[in-house]
């Protein structure tokens, strides 16, 4: 039996925030617009709503995502924050478009953590993504929303075409987004290590580190 068709809303209808809520609450996952790209997200307190998200975007489990948190000061309830120029990095680039890779507080995430326990974490820029954080009560996993190593998709109908089927909620933004993803930076080491170059780029990083200095 083919799955019933997912609901399509604008970010700006009213209802969005409530709806996504109460799909992720209830386990499921969503399509969501973020500072960057789309994205896929679920409870990231959840080992089912995890293994379901992955399950639609066709990744293993031991490729883990990132996770969304509501604001820097979370970062240390799920992460260690063991070297100064990490401290720095953080505190200036986010919130924003970075993806920061620290020594994981949380275990037994399957997709979140990874197995030398380090964990991706994220805080947007975007007043929508950070309502979602507040008030589902937890970090939100993260992921493009797109199928694993496929472009991600930039405009409503697109998300329509891959997901209709896959997911209940599918929050669109007005008009096209610009596929550049966020730029992911391990900062658990001595010294930061770039893992994929995206908006911000990873000189600017080290030339902040150099100027702090």
């Amino acid at each position: 039996m083919t799955p019933p068709e997912a609901k399509v809303i604008s970010i700006s209808d009213e209802s969005a925030a409530v709806l996504a809520v109460e799909q992720i609450t209830a386990g499921e996952v969503t399509v969501i617009p973020t500072d960057t790209i789309y994205g896929l997200t679920a409870n990231a307190e959840s080992n089912e709503a995890i293994k379901r998200l992955y399950d639609i975007k066709g990744r293993d489990l031991s490729k883990p995502s990132a996770i969304f948190l509501g604001s820097v000061a979370a970062i240390a309830r799920y992460a260690e924050i063991e070297h100064e120029y990490a401290d720095h990095i953080i505190r200036k680039f986010l919130p924003g478009p970075l993806t920061v890779v620290l020594k994981s507080r949380i275990t037994d995430l399957p997709g979140v953590v990874t197995p030398d326990g380090k964990v991706g974490i994220r805080v947007s820029s975007d007043e929508f993504v950070n309502s979602l954080v507040e008030t589902v009560g937890s970090p939100l996993i993260a992921t493009s929303a797109n199928r694993s190593g496929k472009p991600d998709p930039c405009t409503a109908d697109e998300l329509v075409e891959l997901f209709a089927h896959q997911v209940p909620l599918i929050i669109t933004r007005e008009g096209a987004i610009v596929p550049l993803a966020t730029t992911v930076v391990d900062l658990s080491e001595s010294r930061p290590r770039l893992i994929r170059e995206g908006t911000i780029a990873f000189t600017d990083l080290l030339k902040s580190e150099e100027d702090k200095d």
